[in-house]
């Protein structure tokens, strides 16, 4: 027994030494055959976590960015709204406008802008007004572009004026070897008669918006245009300008006889329009005509208003005083306005 103690002994430590040994050994294998940290830091499964983390902060800083934006509108929104009530309370109703337009105009990009059509159309007035002060203001202000009041103004160029002239002629007959024909005969477009031709009728039409013109159409006359023909070719050529999409809003002739006949014929006396295609359209006398016509109705009678007469004497006393002086009141009277022959009676 007294030699068991010592084997015991033995055994044990022995035990524990093989075990220590063996963990030791365990412990290098497994630092040998473990992956090193500079090739485990790249993998897959790492760069799949990496990629996940860097897509949610991105998600972040973009809900962040909205919330702070969404914030910042809703403070412009009501500073805005406060700004508005401001110019209502202090400035002007048109003054208010163009300061409001200003302000939301100054929220957009310069490529954004959008007028709207009456700011448009209150810049076009500026426009024409001066051109030279439009570019100015357009140093200042938010103002629209040259080229777009252009085509603001290209889009208003279907409204036009119908105008009809007669004009004496000097009565001539020749005749036209190519076209084997006599020309200088009477011709309405309905055919020719054998009377010469004395005056010509010209038809055109002018836009009101910009300055172009363009002839109709012209007839031979042996006299002035009877008034019942006339009433078909005006009712026929707006009808056919109606058809290519213009606009006619006006009729102007002159004081002639058979246009004023023309005219009780399609009613204008009774209202100052006539009305073709369920279209209104104006009727004028040309104002030159208006003007001579009353001038020369001066000449010859009195004028009685209000209890008191209107003479041409009254003129003639102006001239004979206002002739004398140096610095004439109206200095643009003449003796050929005071005292016009035949002629200077008819010329316009």
């Amino acid at each position: 027994k007294g030699s068991d103690i010592p084997l015991l002994d033995y055994l044990e430590a022995s035990t524990s030494s093989y075990v220590a040994n063996t963990e030791i050994q365990n412990e290098r294998e497994s630092q040998e055959t473990q992956t090193d940290l500079t090739l485990s830091r790249n993998s897959p499964r790492k760069q799949l976590l990496k990629r996940r983390i860097v897509m949610l902060q991105r998600k972040i800083y973009r809900l962040q960015k909205k919330e702070i934006n969404k914030n910042k509108v809703e403070m412009e929104d009501s500073s805005i709204e406060h700004y508005f009530n401001l110019t209502d309370h202090f400035l002007p109703p048109s003054v208010a406008k163009f300061v409001k337009n200003q302000a939301l105009l100054h929220q957009q990009s310069k490529k954004g802008r959008k007028y709207t059509a009456e700011y448009k159309e209150f810049c076009l007035n500026i426009y024409f007004c001066n051109a030279k002060c439009y570019d100015l203001l357009s140093e200042t202000f938010y103002l629209p572009t040259k080229r777009t009041l252009q085509r603001m103004i290209i889009s208003s160029d279907i409204y036009c004026i119908l105008c009809i002239d007669e004009a004496s002629l000097k009565a001539s007959l020749f005749y036209n070897i190519s076209r084997d024909e006599v020309i200088g005969f009477e011709d309405v477009g309905n055919g020719k008669s054998f009377s010469p031709s004395c005056n010509v009728a010209v038809l055109m039409i002018r836009g009101m918006c910009r300055s172009w013109k363009q002839p109709l159409g012209y007839y031979f006359l042996h006299s002035t245009f009877p008034a019942d023909q006339l009433k078909l070719i005006i009712t026929e050529a707006i009808s056919k300008l109606q058809g290519i999409g213009l606009k006619v809003v006006a009729l102007i002739t002159d004081m002639g006889s058979n246009f004023i006949q023309t005219a009780k014929l399609l009613k204008v006396t009774e209202s100052p329009y006539f009305i073709i295609n369920n279209k209104h359209i104006a009727y004028f006398f040309d104002p030159p005509h208006l003007q001579k016509a009353c001038r020369n109705n001066f000449l010859n009678n009195v004028i009685i208003a209000n209890g008191k007469q209107i003479s041409w004497t009254h003129i003639e006393q102006l001239y004979a005083i206002n002739s004398k002086k140096e610095n004439r009141l109206a200095p643009k009277l003449t003796d050929s306005h005071m005292r016009p022959t035949n002629f200077e009676r008819m010329k316009v």
